[in-house]
């Protein structure tokens, strides 16, 4: 071999153990992060709680009609503003004249039905109050003979048996026409009870369904054509009259920020412009409610923020909500920027060893830049920027200047 081969190869082979051991170095020297540590302290947090909320009606109701009837026109929808006696559903049959057989035969068959029980119950009182005058001048008879009798017994002018036939059958008498007297008046009340029913169940047929006040449709459960379930809701409707309200859902971890009277802005984002409201919590629920959310599940609480003016604003909007938290004191807590949220635990990066170790913590009261520690002494220290660095990565602490 050429003594120009040998060298090219061994500059070859040089390069190669060259690269290699600069793999080597790399492949042994950990890449690693710089971090900076803050300490867990002990402070007073009085900080605004922001929450979603939702405008609510204070009054709402179902509108139905009492009556079986088929529905011609539904004139509203979900979202429908509607004013005091405005139409909302026109039935089949109704006029500015009353009702008018529309050949809807179920419907008039009850209702000729419910004539006839009227009119044989008007027949029937009729009969009791005639039986009522001859029972009673039946009765005024046999009060005058027995009157009779007694004083012919006391002169021995007639047996004590006859006496007694004619007394007793007085008695009798009495009890018969007390007894008719009672049928008259349960006939009399059954009669009212019928007639009354059938009085308002023909003025209920003789109107559509208008709108009791003014409100707003929130869900509509009628159809052209569909026959009424007399008591069934056709719609749902919320009062504009009784004025609004916001329902808030505050997690539990943070209710205990949140108290009767505290000071609420509430804030409503409007295609064209940012409103705000003035308002204060009026009510907080003892019993939690849990949602799920894949599979984490949080519990909350509802707060009902009662406005001091609510003009604009319309039942089923969201709206942010802006809540004067309770001042605390004495507690531990981390900077929220230091927390890391994992599948609905939150974790801490700590440094051991010039290790970043991850440590889950248990928090209270939440703020938008503390977190309360329940968990973790006061002092400890944590990672500022936890974002940079993983579990077990070997780290450098940042002294501080």
């Amino acid at each position: 071999m050429s003594m120009k081969k040998i060298i090219i190869i061994l500059a070859v082979l040089g390069i190669i153990g060259l690269g290699a051991a600069v793999f080597l170095k790399d492949k042994n020297t950990e890449e690693i992060s710089t971090v900076r540590l803050t300490k867990i302290s002990n402070e007073n947090i009085s900080e605004n709680l922001k929450f979603e909320g939702i405008v609510n009606a204070k009054k709402t109701y179902g509108l139905y009609k009492k009556v079986s009837m088929m529905i011609e026109d539904v004139k509203i929808k979900p979202g429908t503003m509607v004013k005091k006696g405005e139409e909302l559903i026109a039935f089949k049959g109704v006029s500015d004249s009353g009702y008018e057989n529309t050949g809807v035969s179920d419907i008039f068959i009850k209702l000729e039905e419910k004539k006839l029980e009227v009119e044989v119950l008007q027949k029937q009182l009729i009969e009791l109050e005639r039986k009522e005058k001859v029972v009673k001048f039946q009765l005024d008879n046999a009060n005058d003979t027995a009157k009779i009798m007694k004083e012919l017994l006391e002169q021995d002018g007639v047996s004590s048996l006859e006496a007694n036939q004619y007394i007793t059958a007085a008695a009798l008498k009495d009890l018969e026409y007390h007894n008719v007297v009672q049928d008259i008046s349960l006939a009399r009340q059954r009669l009212k009870i019928k007639s009354n029913g059938l009085d308002e169940e023909i003025k209920e047929m003789k109107q559509n369904l208008m709108a009791p006040e003014n409100g707003i449709i929130t869900e509509v459960f009628a159809e052209n054509g569909m026959i009424t379930v007399p008591g069934k809701p056709l719609l749902s409707f919320a009062s504009l009259d009784e004025g609004l309200e916001v329902k808030v859902l505050i997690p539990i971890y943070q209710s205990q920020g949140v108290t009767l009277g505290a000071v609420v802005d509430i804030i409503s984002k409007g295609s064209l412009e940012e409103k705000k409201y003035k308002g204060k919590v009026t009510s907080i629920s003892s019993v939690a409610i849990a949602e799920k959310t894949g599979k984490n599940e949080e519990r909350y609480l509802t707060a009902t923020v009662a406005l001091d003016n609510s003009r604009g604003l319309m039942p089923g909007a969201n709206v942010e909500v802006e809540i004067s938290g309770k001042a605390l004191k004495g507690i531990n807590v981390v900077d929220a920027f230091s927390v890391v949220e994992e599948n609905g635990k939150n974790y801490v990066y700590i440094v051991e060893n010039s290790r970043a170790r991850k440590v889950e913590i248990k928090t209270g009261i939440k703020t938008l830049s503390k977190y309360e520690v329940l968990n973790l002494p006061k002092g400890m220290e944590v990672v500022v920027n936890p974002f940079k660095v993983r579990d077990g990565e070997k780290v450098i602490v940042e002294k501080n200047n």
